[in-house]
């Protein structure tokens, strides 16, 4: 499964703590669920990039007209995954987010500054979950052998990351979403 990212600046992500749980997690999701999975080692991680575009204003709205006019077009955030499949069948897994990172934070009030850090946050949890989707293809791939054809399972976890977006509205219903402030006169 791959999705097409846009925007080719890179930035290294460096959350300590929010790396090392994504390396428990996939330490987990590799390596807990099949001994003979675990001594072979054929999966491992390679990359784990995020991509920033930066936003910034002194209110939602500002906020919100960058975010609907940035490198992705229709979306806050994208996520692309992707496997490089060696001929021993050992296979490297590789993720790259593009989201919005807030520059200059202190222009937004209080309120506003918490609001939009939520909204990127369950962003960042929402592309956290199609870079699952790619991790469950590569595990499911070395499981199986690396079949020669493995479109069965590329239309399987395709069809569960367009399934995901679907549910959740592409992270609306999880959080991801910004409402415009309703402006009243005294």
């Amino acid at each position: 499964m791959k999705r097409r990212i846009q925007r080719r600046e890179h930035a290294t992500y460096k959350e300590g703590f929010s790396m090392r749980y994504f390396a428990w997690i996939l330490t987990v999701i590799l390596f807990g669920n099949s001994a003979a999975f675990a001594q072979e080692k054929l999966l491992k991680l390679r990359e784990l990039k995020f991509i920033y575009y930066d936003i910034g204003g002194a209110t939602i709205d500002e906020i919100l007209d960058q975010l609907n006019n940035n490198p992705l077009n229709d979306h806050w955030g994208y996520t692309t995954t992707g496997t490089n499949v060696w001929p021993e069948c050992s296979i490297e897994f590789w993720a790259k987010v593009t989201m919005p990172r807030l520059v200059h934070p202190e222009t937004l009030s209080d309120k506003d500054r918490r609001e939009v850090e939520r909204m990127i946050e369950a962003l960042k949890q929402h592309e956290m979950r199609h870079v699952y989707i790619g991790l469950y293809l590569a595990e499911e791939f070395a499981r199986d052998g690396c079949p020669k054809d493995f479109s069965y399972l590329s239309d399987y976890w395709h069809s569960k990351d367009k399934e995901l977006d679907k549910r959740t509205s592409h992270g609306a219903r999880d959080g991801v979403h910004l409402f415009r402030r309703i402006r009243t006169s005294d």
